[in-house]
């Protein structure tokens, strides 16, 4: 670093032999040059002897080539400026005139941030045109750390990060949803950028209305002991259901299954060996690799099962496990071990490419004031080693959401300190980015709680929970909560928005359909496992309002799927001998009317469906302005179009 440096013209002597030159075309004596210098490029801008043309060069100082193309106007003097990441051109003659120097592709998202300890992040940066582009990054409130005789701000990035864009990740609506237009889906990479070099695979539509398919009814059974959750994950173009089986009558010792969808219901695959098994958690982790001609990238599917307590030994301290995918043997293979303590939670997220995971700890026998942690995957051992305990008194689940830049951990308690009692509150915790861990904001009101569901409508962050009991009384008619996660500077605050009778509400589940926002909720009461229910509710813009319910025998967890132009609720039943998949359709007497749904090929990029099949019903008045259409593409991530009018 070189502080307050002057040269005396005198102690400077100028070498010619500065070896081989850089030709450029003439353009007359009495050109005017202007310079500017981005990153490790070079822009040069001539002007020609009588002022009719402006070329603009781009190099490195050993070769340079014509960029932009040829300004043709009669102009004599040219500068150029930064501003925002821009460069623009002046030019004055004969006219004035301000010229935008880009390139064809433009960059999109929030440009600008702050830095915060050193660290700048930028989130949301998209780009509209298939390539590899150099990001510059470039101070604009910097100073240099002394001062000098011109004040000098600090320097720009030299170093450019090359980003390449063109992995097929997901379908992105094609079309808007007008009268007249044709439905379609266009494939998109991670950044949202339109991939029109794709012409394989194929996407299927369905056309949906929340009155079109508001009942549920069996599907089919699967077979479980004693189950407590049901997970839904895909690997490829593959769905599959993972069921915790907890307790058959007589030991914790059995048995989890993995079950496949084979387009037309569900199919044994495996057996995973586990202990009370309370919850599984799917996650991917992956790796990009980015080389001079291309930009792969190799995704690895993980499946985390909380094993909640070991008869075998008499323990609730146990050892949980993490399993990865084997994609040669199309199987879950054990990964490694963590020893846990009556849980009944994984929670997996990211933080800043970071994965995580936490689990919540219920009990150990004794107590129920039992540290639930957060684990942090290694890139360097390629494992979770334990990166933080969060004091927690029975705490049954945890959820992640990330609102106002800002990443959350909401831990529902059920059991209270003096260990007798239900807890009336539940737990707030945000992540402080200087230390790297999580701290408690705030408890907000619960009442044995269940379950924290966490999710997004309109940029709006809301948590529902499912207060399983009157913590006063121990009275299961019990209303449940949903809250909003407000976030104002350093004021983070959970504003209860609505209340919802529930009795003996176990889980909250949120799904979407055809764009349209429903939670489901379980009532478990083992007293009278035949004549629960499960109850959906849709969300009207304002509020949810109950939209349609079903019995269940006794379904303590829920899972939504949406598979090969159907829509599914797979139910886990403790106390019954299988769990259920019901299906969304409509039933009028003795009639029931199924989704119905149209495929068509990928073809650069995009797929359009010129019509797609769906039956009105005469009586359905009330569906007329609410159609919308669900696509389903495999293994990319699918999206909807609607509603039309």
């Amino acid at each position: 670093e070189l502080v307050n440096l002057r040269v005396e013209p005198n102690v400077v002597s100028m070498n010619s032999n500065f070896g081989s030159a850089v030709t450029i075309p003439s353009l007359g004596t009495n050109s005017k040059i202007a310079h500017y210098k981005i990153g490790t490029s070079h822009i040069l801008a001539f002007t020609s002897a009588a002022g009719t043309t402006t070329n603009i060069y781009k190099g490195d100082g050993l070769a340079y080539s014509l960029v932009w193309g040829t300004v043709s106007a009669g102009y004599d003097t040219v500068a150029m400026f930064l501003t925002q990441g821009i460069l623009y051109l002046v030019a004055s003659g004969s006219g004035n005139a301000i010229y935008r120097l880009a390139g064809e592709g433009s960059l999109s998202g929030t440009t600008t941030a702050e830095a915060v300890n050193g660290r700048v992040v930028f989130t949301d940066l998209s780009l509209d045109l298939v390539g590899t582009y150099d990001l510059d990054f470039l101070p604009i409130s910097l100073e240099a750390k002394y001062e000098t005789h011109d004040r000098l701000v600090a320097a720009a990035v030299t170093h450019n990060v090359t980003a390449t864009f063109g992995i097929a990740e997901a379908l992105a609506p094609g079309s808007a949803p007008e009268v007249g237009s044709t439905p379609a889906v266009v494939v998109v990479d991670g950044g949202g950028n339109n991939l029109t070099t794709v012409s394989t695979g194929s996407v299927t539509a369905v056309l949906d209305n929340p009155a079109r398919f508001p009942n549920l009814t069996d599907s089919s059974q699967i077979s479980s002991t004693g189950a407590r959750d049901v997970n839904h994950l895909v690997i490829g173009s593959t769905h599959y259901i993972a069921v915790a089986n907890n307790y058959d009558g007589s030991t914790y010792s059995i048995d989890s299954s993995i079950l496949r969808w084979d387009g037309s219901g569900l199919v044994f695959l495996q057996s995973l060996e586990t202990k009370g098994a309370y919850d599984f958690e799917s996650f991917s982790v992956t790796k990009q690799t980015i080389t001079e001609s291309e930009v792969s990238k190799e995704t690895t599917t993980y499946l985390a099962v909380a094993n909640h307590y070991n008869d075998q030994a008499g323990s609730y301290v146990t050892e949980s496990v993490v399993y990865r995918w084997n994609n040669i043997t199309q199987e879950f293979a054990s990964f490694q071990t963590i020893e846990t303590t009556g849980a009944t939670h994984w929670e997996s997220f990211t933080i800043l490419g970071v994965q995580y995971l936490a689990v919540a700890n219920f009990f150990d026998g004794t107590f129920h004031s039992v540290n639930s942690v957060v684990y942090k995957w290694s890139a360097t051992h390629h494992n979770f080693s334990t990166h933080q305990e969060i004091p927690t008194v029975g705490a049954h689940h945890i959820s992640y959401i990330e609102e106002g830049g800002k990443h959350f951990l909401v831990i529902a308690q059920f059991r209270a300190g003096d260990e007798v009692s239900l807890s009336s509150s539940s737990l707030l915790y945000r992540w402080d980015e200087a230390t790297e861990r999580f701290v408690r904001v705030l408890s907000f009101q619960t009442s044995a709680a269940m379950h924290v569901e966490t999710f997004h409508i309109n940029d709006v962050a809301y948590v529902a929970v499912a207060n399983y009991a009157n913590s006063t009384d121990g009275d299961l008619q019990m209303d449940s909560y949903l809250y909003k996660l407000e976030c104002n500077g350093e004021d983070d605050t959970m504003k209860l928005v609505q209340r919802i009778p529930t009795e003996g509400a176990a889980m909250w589940k949120y799904f979407q359909r055809a764009g349209n926002h429903y939670l489901a909720v379980s009532h478990w009461i083992p007293e009278t496992l035949n004549s629960n229910k499960v109850v959906v509710y849709l969300y009207d813009g304002s509020i949810f309002t109950e939209y349609s319910s079903g019995t269940s025998t006794g379904a303590f967890a829920l899972e939504f799927m949406f598979a090969d132009g159907a829509y599914y609720s797979l139910q886990a039943n403790p106390g019954d001998p299988s769990s259920q998949v019901q299906q969304f359709v409509r039933t009028d007497g003795s009639t029931t009317w199924y989704p119905q749904s149209t495929t068509e090929s990928i073809s650069e990029g995009r797929a359009e469906f010129a019509t797609i099949s769906g039956q009105i019903l005469a009586s359905d008045g009330s569906v007329a302005d609410s159609w919308a259409v669900d696509f389903d593409g495999l293994p990319l991530e699918g999206t909807g179009i609607g509603p039309y009018s």
